[in-house]
């Protein structure tokens, strides 16, 4: 039987299977970031879901472990500075998108001084660090269909939905905790007041569906256990690619990922070239031919056999090696071999994950802004920045019910092609006598926009299918891979096609799991699981083009190939009668990600990062063409996944504070730059 409430402790609905249909315009897939309200539970404000009666509270992590407990108030902190305090003549700055990188910087620029305005064109906090929730007694589940970003009739973009069952819809891996704790220093909080992390073990599993034996592979920190799993020889080559990408790790974020600025300098290049060397010669020359040379000599050595105790080949140890490239829109056969960094993360620094969910962080992010003096405006759509009379700089934004609200700082968190394409005037555009609420320029037709640029490169897009099951499933750990490596060519065929557009779902193919069960038992009512697997596939095409809004059914028939391919391998890896288990399911599908967030494409991982969308080829902190406006977010530099966006966001931050007068090099700025931290300070 499911749980009580987390809120009001009032009894839950009672569980009831629900079918796998697909969807549909009418009644398509929700996405919620509120907590379960069965039967008797208060009325709920619309954002975080705490009883409308309430003050407003910010849940830490512990308040949602099992058992239940009533919401924890944040924690105590002097009296925040509030809008009507600020000086009348403080800059003002507008963020437009309160996703993770919105969030931060709005907090970091109203402790700045700022009079900070965040607009949210959905109703909840936190962009794509969301969650969804099912066996809430929904009846017929139902799936993603397409339509246009935004409009809150369309069904892709629906945000209803309750139940027991909690699952991660957006990022599910916390990595690089460093600089959530940095982030959270310079907003003058320790990150423990906040999140309950836990430590996942093993750090994932993977599965493969060659002809070798199947037992799956467990990746964890622990050296016995993994030199016993390899075998020596393999197990000697792991150590060799694993060094070489903590030097890949070491150098390259350093220099290019965490630095502001131009990357790499001239005390730096020795290391530069050390990573060169550690990765065969060019960094930038593709990774799964490096990893081919790192592991030759496996397979001669009995790697499938007893040396390896059964488990490992080379393919199996190139396969586990560069799965996730996937989370940077790349695949191995064309991804620089610096990204075998990726690898280093997990195993150097290993994998966590906050009790209640990774929303959680978006949920304190939202509650320290609203501390700093952030006014916060949900469901509140912006149709364009407006340019100046002299094209040079914006002077405000326009909102869909024809609001025009200045600003002396415009910082966007909109996914780039979407703001380029939908937000950002073109060239030239000009706004006579700075007055967009003169009757003559209101009724005169909309400015241009930029439009969409050619020759970009997009991450895959994702079909995500939610299970809640009556039994918890040993054969999954926290993070499960299941890869293809039945062949080499079967293994380039999986990653072909998905970072095109058409929707293209590969046979056989590969995808990965998340079943935090394991590691938080709230997220499932006791005995039961909640189980989420991601599986890419092409994304969606630009607007305007063949394949921008495939029909409904399209969409439906590819969410039912999808859930097929998952089941099947489900039951080989020995997880049988896995379908009869499923009380409540739903699915997502590219189209949901652009309707709901506005991605270009629906590419739930932003643009991609090849070689000449890296670094300093990636969108920087500042605008091209308007002075004033700034850029945060997955598609902007560093790149995407929540640590890179919260480094992007201090970037931008700091340089925002650099280029405007009335904003102090203090609070979380003058962390950035150097100045004392919460801890520093005590």
């Amino acid at each position: 039987m499911p749980g009580p409430c987390f809120v009001c402790a009032a009894p839950a609905t009672s569980l009831r299977r629900t079918s796998f249909t697909g969807g549909d315009a009418a009644g398509a897939a929700a996405i919620v970031t509120h907590l379960p309200r069965p039967t008797g539970c208060p009325a709920r404000s619309p954002r975080w879901g705490r009883p409308a009666s309430a003050a407003p509270t910010a849940i830490r992590a512990s308040a949602l472990s099992s058992p239940p407990q009533p919401p924890v108030e944040a924690p105590d902190t002097p009296p925040p500075p509030t809008p009507s305090s600020a000086a009348s003549d403080a800059p003002t700055v507008i963020v437009v998108g309160a996703g993770v990188g919105g969030l931060s910087v709005a907090a970091r620029l109203a402790r700045a001084g700022g009079r900070v305005t965040l607009l949210e064109q959905t109703d909840t906090l936190g962009g794509r660090l969301c969650e969804t929730r099912l066996g809430g007694g929904e009846g017929t589940m139902a799936g993603s269909a397409g339509g246009a970003v935004a409009v809150a009739a369309d069904g892709a973009a629906d945000t209803s939905g309750v139940g027991p069952f909690r699952f991660e819809l957006g990022p599910s891996l916390y990595l690089l905790p460093e600089i959530y704790e940095r982030t959270f220093d310079q907003l003058g909080e320790r990150l423990s007041d906040w999140l309950d992390l836990r430590r996942v073990d093993p750090n994932y599993t993977v599965y493969f569906d060659d002809d070798a034996p199947r037992e799956p592979l467990l990746v964890t920190a622990n050296v016995e256990e993994m030199a016993a799993s390899l075998g020596s020889t393999a197990y000697k080559k792991w150590l060799a690619f694993l060094t070489s990408a903590n030097v890949a790790f070491e150098v390259g974020f350093r220099s290019f990922v965490d630095r502001r600025g131009f990357p790499g300098r001239l005390g730096e290049v020795p290391d530069l070239l050390r990573m060169c060397f550690a990765l065969g010669g060019n960094p930038l020359a593709p990774m799964d031919g490096w990893l081919q040379s790192v592991f030759r000599g496996v397979d001669k050595a009995g790697g499938a056999g007893t040396d390896g105790a059964g488990v490992v080949t080379e393919e199996r140890l190139r396969a586990m090696s560069s799965f996730q490239n996937l989370y940077v829109g790349l695949s191995p056969y064309s991804s620089p071999a610096t990204f075998a960094l990726l690898s280093s993360l997990e195993a150097k620094q290993g994998v966590f994950y906050p009790v209640g969910g990774m929303v959680r962080v978006a949920e304190a992010l939202a509650t320290i802004a609203e501390r700093s003096g952030v006014t916060t405006r949900t469901s509140t759509r912006v149709t364009a920045v407006v340019p100046s009379s002299d094209g040079t700089t914006a002077i405000g934004v326009m909102l869909s019910d024809g609001t025009f609200l200045p600003a002396d700082v415009v910082v966007s968190n909109v996914d780039l092609p979407t703001a380029e394409a939908s937000l950002l005037p073109a060239a030239g555009s000009v706004t006579p006598n700075n007055d967009p609420t003169d009757p003559l320029v209101a009724s005169s037709p909309p400015l241009p926009n930029r439009g969409i640029k050619a020759g970009r490169r997009y991450s895959s897009g994702v079909v995500s299918l939610l299970f809640a099951t009556d039994r918890v499933w040993p054969q999954l750990s926290h993070h499960t891979i299941f890869a293809v490596t039945s062949s080499a060519e079967a293994r380039r065929g999986a990653w072909e096609g998905i970072f095109e557009p058409g929707l293209h779902l590969p046979s056989p193919c590969n995808f990965y799991v998340h079943a935090p069960v394991r590691t938080d038992p709230s997220a499932a009512p006791p005995g039961g699981d909640a189980i989420m697997v991601l599986v890419p596939v092409g994304h969606l095409a630009d607007d305007g083009e063949e394949g921008a809004a495939p029909p409904a059914a399209a969409l439906r028939e590819l969410e039912a190939r999808a859930r097929a391919a998952v089941v099947d391998r489900f039951e080989a890896a020995g997880m049988t009668g896995f379908a009869d288990s499923i009380v409540s399911e739903r699915a997502f599908t590219p189209a949901m990600w652009r309707a709901r967030y506005g991605l270009a494409r629906g590419a739930a991982f932003g643009l991609a990062h090849d070689a000449l969308q890296l670094s300093l080829f990636r969108q920087g902190p500042r605008d091209a063409k308007l002075t004033n406006v700034y850029h945060v977010g997955a598609s902007a530099r560093p790149g995407n996944g929540v640590p890179l966006v919260l480094i992007g966001a201090e970037h931008v931050a700091a340089t925002v504070v650099e280029r405007t007068p009335g904003l102090a090099e203090g609070g979380a700025v003058a962390a950035a730059a150097g100045g004392p931290t919460q801890s520093e300070r005590q």
